[in-house]
């Protein structure tokens, strides 16, 4: 499943957008997590892509290319904010100030987790989100990687990143 949702009133076409989005841009997280979601009115000879903060317009025919382009130049300016840090996931960065940080896939894939899924996720799902293809699971390798992250964080920018498992899931408190 893709953080980024397409909606119509027009099954075929949200479909179709889905489906080649999802073909150029596979961001995988959880069934539950909050979603981007974009809505896709075909007007006339136009189409109309909006969401709550934008909108674009194309004519028909249209570029997937194009509006797939400007999609993604929006998606970039998304972020979460902890403290005084911003954290862009689909720009795998973590910016505080003037200082950025560019983030690797695997923390990059365990903040974004997260923070979409702000009741926690829990690692045995995170892990296979992250590592698909191990037959066995290995937590500490996740652990690790939990602890790569939060050094990271402190040693730049001064905020203790706390990603606690409690019941199961795991969350990100920040102190």
């Amino acid at each position: 499943m893709n953080i980024i949702k397409f909606s119509s009133n027009n099954s075929f076409l949200a479909n179709h957008f889905q489906q080649t989005y999802n073909q150029k841009n596979k961001f995988v997280t959880l069934q539950n997590s909050k979603k981007i979601i974009f809505v896709i009115n075909n007007l006339n000879q136009t189409i109309e892509i909006k969401n709550h903060e934008i909108k674009f317009t194309y004519k028909c025919p249209f570029s997937f290319n194009q509006i797939f382009s400007d999609i993604q130049s929006y998606l970039s300016q998304y972020n979460f904010k902890f403290g005084d840090a911003l954290f862009f996931p689909f720009s795998n960065i973590l910016k505080k100030n003037k200082k950025i940080i560019n983030l690797n896939f695997i923390h990059n894939t365990i903040l974004t987790i997260i923070l979409f899924n702000e009741d926690g996720v829990s690692k045995d799902e995170l892990y296979k989100i992250i590592w698909p293809n191990d037959f066995e699971l290995s937590m500490n390798k996740l652990d690790t990687h939990f602890t790569n992250l939060k050094e990271l964080v402190k040693i730049n920018f001064k905020i203790n990143l706390n990603i606690r498992s409690y019941q199961g899931k795991v969350n990100l408190v920040i102190n």
